[in-house]
């Protein structure tokens, strides 16, 4: 329903804990007029995570290798290296517990993960015992993630020793190690003469479809004479350069942790001209191969001769921007720029006073969504208005700050229009197109009869494209501002008037790479989504920038065409982990067609950098994709396309599929800072 509209509008659901697992996912039977809606998990962003160090807890030899063959095969820890599981290890400390103790409750928050070193316990759900804790078990994996009630007790029966990391060590440290070693990589790539001239973002973009090995004493990682396709970065360790000739040994060089050796791989593959070979007891490799190398950027010959023209069009347009001034008038501007402002401008200069209130279309923790009209102009608006008490309380401000940036930024027309904002003593106010038609959703779940379905379950084939299309034509718009949007699902999918999508929600978007305490940060940490929408690297907290919402869009075309997402199980954490092992989870029948079997694979890659969509070519890469060769792209964002379902409106103001709501509208007085609201 449409009042699902308002309550995304609000924000409703980011500023509280989720549910317990029993009722935070929707699973239904399809068409069940009773389904619910998928709330998000979220953990606020603290800029202290960012930039904190590691956490150190003294422990034994012993300790420590008991703790890392703990977790080490645990969904959460796998992925990780041996140093950044040294690293979670050194951030547990120890916790005591007797007999009968409680350690966890059930349906309290939580915030610690737990590994049991010696004693046994009981975890009880619902009053009743389901299983026993033996030493070396891990459980409260999920609080680690996001503030969520806990879905069982566990109570001690014996003397216990227990191992804890809370969630904010836990990301201290991931945060700390993986922000520390990227930088490092990036600094050792920037010294690479072949990528002196790739600007950062390439850079880092190398850096992200490095892989890593641990190579033992004595092992040649290349030979001499071999035909070469990999360059290679010494992490740590050290390794031993030399050459054979005429059966004589030559000692070349020896290299250690920022050495580098094999570049020439990634433009010729000529033969290697000499051995290297590790000299210490281990030595921890990062390599990336030559067609992984131009998976994501093209060949090196090519990128350096796109620098060189990129340069060239940014001195010619720096001429250009001279000249350009030097011939405006003396107000400062040329004399086609003193036309007619802008639609978007126009939208900037709507008056408080020129609006008309009709009435409440939703409420929510902020605050409510009201019906407005422009008396001049006529147009039905939609002002969502946000009490400041509720946003502070809430810790909302810096998400309230960018989702209104963001949103002023984008211009597509399936984006919903923030016109402009306003503010007084109390609230803050955002002036919204107004889109009636529903959520795309309701079209899945609710309104079976509005789409025809497939034997798969989901919507024809031509409306998953449609819509599909939409989608990714937002991300090509959002992306190209750099801004990762984060919150992909049919709930926050409105169709407008015509039948087209209109994205909306944006507490969730970012800017990423963003600034902080000015330092740029090439990924961002915070965990937030929907579960079954939950790129990989989200939920392994490794970092992550837009390449979730290619996942994201996998996951939403998935849906479309079966009528249930990938990855979804009524147990939260089988969730994530078929989210990690989504190469072995993800299955099709023999009914789905094979283009789309591909486009989802490979936007569900589970590297992000080799991910559909964040190879080389971006965007373009999927819209090329076979399964979308019948859509013309330009016709699509011209709306020349018959949408699947036009709703069906009796004016720009019908508010038909909007419930009634009290249109008493109490407001908390603010007594804090407005500083952080000065924007609007």
């Amino acid at each position: 329903m449409a009042t699902e509209y308002a309550r995304k509008l609000l924000g409703v659901g980011r500023e509280r804990p989720p549910p317990p697992p029993s009722a935070r996912i929707a699973y239904r039977s399809r068409g069940a007029s009773n389904a619910r809606h998928r709330p998000n998990v979220y953990n606020r962003s603290l800029a202290a995570y960012e930039d904190a160090g590691k956490a150190y807890v003294p422990k034994s030899p012993a300790t420590k290798a008991f703790l890392a063959r703990a977790i080490a095969g645990h969904y959460l820890f796998a992925d990780l290296t041996n140093r950044e599981v040294n690293d979670v290890v050194d951030a547990m400390k120890m916790k005591l517990a007797h007999r009968t103790d409680s350690i966890i409750v059930e349906g309290t928050d939580g915030d610690m993960f737990y590994v049991l070193e010696s004693g046994t316990c009981d975890v009880v759900v619902n009053g009743k015992r389901v299983k026993e804790v033996s030493p070396g078990d891990c459980f409260g994996e999920l609080a680690l993630l996001y503030t969520a009630p806990r879905a069982a007790s566990v109570m001690a029966t014996s003397v216990c020793t227990l191992w804890t990391l809370d969630r904010s060590a836990f990301r201290r440290t991931i945060q700390s190690t993986k922000s520390g070693q990227m930088s490092a990589i990036c600094s050792f790539l920037k010294n690479v003469p072949q990528f002196s001239s790739l600007s950062n973002h390439e850079i880092s973009t190398i850096a992200g479809v490095l892989g890593v090995g641990e190579f033992d004493r004595g092992t040649n990682i290349v030979e001499q004479g071999e035909a070469g396709d990999k360059f290679y970065i010494i992490l740590s360790g050290e390794c031993n350069v030399f050459s054979t000739a005429n059966g004589t040994r030559v000692d070349v060089n020896t290299l250690t942790a920022g050495d580098f050796f094999g570049e020439a791989a990634l433009m010729t593959k000529e033969p290697r001209n000499a051995t290297v070979q590790v000299t210490s007891e281990v030595a921890e490799i990062l390599s990336v191969d030559k067609s992984s190398f131009e998976l994501v950027l093209g060949p090196l010959s090519d990128l350096l001769e796109d620098v060189h023209r990129r340069r060239l069009s940014d001195t010619t347009a720096a001429i250009e921007k001279v000249l350009s001034l030097e011939g405006r008038d003396h107000c400062g501007a040329k004399g086609q720029d003193r036309q007619a402002t802008s639609s978007k401008a126009q939208d900037l200069n709507i008056r408080w006073e020129d609006l008309k209130q009709y009435r409440t279309l939703g409420m929510g923790t902020f605050g409510r969504v009201k019906l407005m009209e422009h008396r001049t102009t006529g147009r039905a608006m939609a002002l969502k208005c946000m009490q400041k008490h509720a946003i502070v309380q809430a810790h909302q401000e810096v998400n309230i700050v960018s989702e209104r940036d963001v949103m002023l930024a984008c211009d597509h027309p399936f984006i919903i229009k923030l016109y402009r904002t306003f503010q007084d003593a109390n609230s803050v106010f955002m002036l919204l197109e107004l889109v009636q038609g529903g959520e795309l959703w309701t079209l899945l779940y609710q309104n079976q009869t509005a789409l025809p379905r497939t034997r798969l379950g989901g919507i024809q084939p031509t409306a998953v494209k449609f819509y599909a299309a939409c989608v990714v034509s937002c991300f090509e718009h959002l992306h190209g501002m750099g801004v990762a949007y984060r919150d992909l699902k049919p709930e926050n999918l409105l169709l407008g008037a015509n039948g087209y999508l209109k994205m909306v929600d944006f507490g969730f978007a970012k800017k990423v790479p963003f600034m902080n305490k000015l330092v740029q940060r090439n990924k961002t940490f915070t965990l937030c989504g929907t579960p079954e929408y939950l790129a990989p690297e989200i939920i392994q907290s490794r970092g992550h920038d837009q390449g979730v919402d290619w996942w994201a869009t996998g996951v939403l075309i998935y849906e479309l065409i079966t009528g249930e997402t990938p990855f979804c199980d009524p147990n939260q954490k089988r969730i994530f982990q078929n989210i990690l092992k989504s190469q072995t989870s993800l299955k099709f029948t023999p009914a789905w067609d094979r283009d789309a079997v591909d486009l989802v694979r490979r936007l569900l890659h589970p590297d992000s950098a080799r991910r559909l969509g964040m190879i080389h070519g971006g965007a373009e890469t999927v819209k090329r994709h076979a399964w979308f060769q019948t859509l013309e792209w330009a016709k699509h964002l011209r709306l020349e396309y018959p949408a699947p379902f036009v709703p069906v409106l009796n004016g720009d103001l019908d508010t038909s599929m909007f419930d009634p709501y009290p249109e008493e509208d109490p407001i908390m007085p603010f007594r804090g800072s407005n500083e952080v609201f000065k924007s609007f």
